[in-house]
């Protein structure tokens, strides 16, 4: 097993014209984790992971993504898109206006996630300055009774309701919003 570290690496790598703060900045590693309780870093080389962002059952974090240029942190949470600045760890909510039963920004949707094997509904931009994200609004869609099977519960607390877009009936409506990563006004795609 080959151990590196960074004088190993700059002597073996094109660093040529780097000024040291920019090599500096490579080397900056940071393992990020999500668990049922929050959103936990751990800096390379430190011997104990900091909770960075606590979560709840009733309010979880999903999805978090690394911005490009790992400076923010974005995630959904109570069905709306957030950033979380890793400097001053300052949440900012992007969005608003989504109620979780028939709304949502930056979730992909079922069709998206059965179909087009697509999980995430945000995307960062390469310079990390906005995101892109789907709202989806499923109104239209009846809800469909799904009992889960394992469950320590029977009955009616085994049961969940989902919208399900049955063949030849109405889909969600999606439509894609850009949102600047420090807030602002949403600009829709729209056609």
């Amino acid at each position: 097993m080959t151990h590196f570290n960074r004088t190993t690496i700059l002597q073996n790598n094109s660093f040529h014209g780097k000024v040291p703060s920019e090599i500096d900045r490579l080397f900056h590693l940071r393992v990020i984790y999500k668990l049922p309780v929050g959103i936990y870093f751990q800096e390379f080389g430190c011997s104990k992971p900091v909770l960075k962002l606590a979560s709840t059952s009733l309010s979880p974090i999903i999805d978090p993504l690394l911005s490009p240029d790992g400076t923010m942190l974005a995630y959904v949470r109570d069905h709306e898109l957030h950033v979380i600045n890793l400097s001053d760890n300052e949440p900012r909510q992007l969005t608003f206006g989504a109620n979780g039963n028939t709304l949502t920004h930056g979730l992909a949707e079922y069709i998206a996630q059965e179909e087009m094997d697509r999980k995430n509904g945000y995307w960062w931009s390469l310079d990390s300055r906005f995101i892109a994200f789907t709202q989806v609004d499923s109104f239209e869609i009846p809800l469909f009774q799904i009992m889960h099977q394992g469950k320590s519960s029977v009955g009616a607390d085994a049961l969940d309701d989902h919208a399900y877009p049955f063949a030849g009936a109405s889909n969600v409506k999606v439509r894609l919003g850009v949102v600047p990563s420090a807030g602002g006004p949403v600009t829709w795609m729209d056609c």
